[in-house]
C-alpha cells in the first residue's frame, strides 16, 4: 500500500511538473511588447526639409491582405501612422520664414512582432536649405528596464543646389526588447530629430 501510495505521488508530482513547464512555455510565447509614440521635429532657423519617415518590426504591418475600408497598404500605414511625410514650402523658404514641421503622431500602441525582432524608425531627411545641415536624434528614452534604443549617428547632408536633386540622408533609432523584460504594454518612447545649420 505504502509503494503505491510513493508512485502515485511521484506521478502526480511528475505530471504537475509537466504541466507547469508547458504553462511557462506557453505564457512565453504569448507575451506582448508595446510601446507608444510621439516623435518630434525640431528645425533650426534656414533650415528647410522634405521628411519620409516609417516604423517597421511591428505586428500590425504583418498583414497579408489590405484591411477592409482601405485602397492600399500605404492607405492604410498612413491613417495609422506608420507613415509620415512633411514638405517644405518654397514660398516660406523665399521669404525666410521657419519651417514648422508636424509631430509625427502614431495614435496606436505599436506592438513588437517577438522579443528578437527591433521596431525601427526611419527618417529620411532630403535638405532643400541654402546651406548643409547636420541630422540626429535627441531626447529618446535611455533608462527604460522594458526596452533599449540605440539612435543611428548623426549625419551631415549637403546644401540645395538649384535645378538639381536634393541631397538625403537617412537617420534611425532602432528598439530592442530589454533582455530581461516580461510583457509590457504602451511604455512611452517619445523621441526628438533636431536638424540645425551645419558649422564646419
Amino acid at each position: 500500500m505504502r509503494r503505491r501510495l510513493i508512485i502515485l505521488t511521484t506521478m502526480l508530482s511528475i505530471v504537475l511538473c509537466i504541466a507547469l513547464f508547458g504553462y511557462s512555455v506557453y505564457a512565453s510565447l504569448n507575451q506582448s511588447f508595446s510601446i507608444s509614440n510621439t516623435i518630434g521635429f525640431t528645425p533650426s532657423q534656414n533650415v528647410y526639409v522634405d521628411l519620409e519617415c516609417r516604423v517597421s518590426g511591428i505586428k500590425q504591418m504583418q498583414l497579408e491582405e489590405v484591411p477592409d475600408g482601405y485602397q492600399s497598404f500605404e492607405e492604410y500605414y498612413l491613417d495609422k501612422g506608420f507613415i509620415h511625410y512633411e514638405t517644405h514650402s518654397s514660398e516660406d523658404k523665399l521669404i525666410n520664414k521657419p519651417q514648422v514641421l508636424n509631430n509625427w503622431e502614431i495614435p496606436e500602441s505599436l506592438v513588437f512582432v517577438n522579443e528578437q525582432t527591433p521596431i525601427v524608425y526611419t527618417i529620411k531627411v532630403y535638405n532643400y536649405s541654402d546651406m548643409a545641415i547636420t541630422v540626429r536624434v535627441a531626447e529618446y528614452e535611455t533608462n527604460s528596464e522594458f526596452f533599449v534604443n540605440e539612435p543611428s549617428s548623426m549625419v551631415t547632408i549637403d546644401g540645395y543646389v538649384e535645378g538639381q536633386e536634393a541631397k538625403y540622408a537617412t537617420i534611425t533609432l532602432t528598439t530592442t526588447v530589454a533582455k530581461n523584460a516580461q510583457g509590457f504594454s504602451e511604455k512611452p518612447n517619445n523621441f526628438k530629430i533636431v536638424m540645425e545649420t551645419y558649422n564646419a
